[in-house]
């Protein structure tokens, strides 16, 4: 009966553990979307404006100085861009007119982080990935109705 009474508590034990950790990766999960905003395709939104200061830190042979500008100048508007989504008495037009005005301050700035090569390069680069998206997305868009 000893042995009965073991097993029980062994089962017990490991079923309260399995449900501890159940909830632990659940609570993971959610944090995980708190701090990660996706899309519908489940595609990461918002973190666009980090990921490019390091993939440019190298192609535009930064300094640390700029890097770091550039990234206060990126945290800076990520934070204005949040406030303005969440300013409810504003409407549509004047949220689209402020954010393309707020995009043309954050130009200003970053042509001052940085010289005036860094800058006719990175213009550059940003053609080209715009070019490759739209490359991108004729091909999806003709398999698309090639699966028609």
């Amino acid at each position: 009966m000893k042995n009965g009474k073991w097993i029980v508590a062994a089962a017990f034990g490991l079923m309260s553990v399995t449900a501890v950790n159940a909830q632990t990766e659940g609570a993971k999960t959610k944090d995980h979307n708190k701090t990660e905003q996706h899309d519908r395709k489940g595609h990461k939104r918002g973190g666009r404006l980090q990921e490019n200061v390091k993939e440019y830190e190298a192609q535009l042979n930064l300094t640390p100085a700029q890097v770091t500008q550039w990234e206060t100048l990126n945290e800076s508007s990520k934070q204005q861009i949040k406030a303005l989504k969440e300013n409810t008495s504003l409407s549509q037009e004047e949220k689209k007119a402020q954010m393309k005005t707020m995009r043309q301050a954050r130009q200003t700035e970053l042509q001052k982080i940085l010289s005036e090569e860094q800058f006719a390069k990175l213009q550059e680069i940003r053609k080209e990935k715009a070019q490759e998206r739209r490359a991108q997305r004729g091909k999806r868009g003709n398999s698309q109705k090639d699966s028609r």
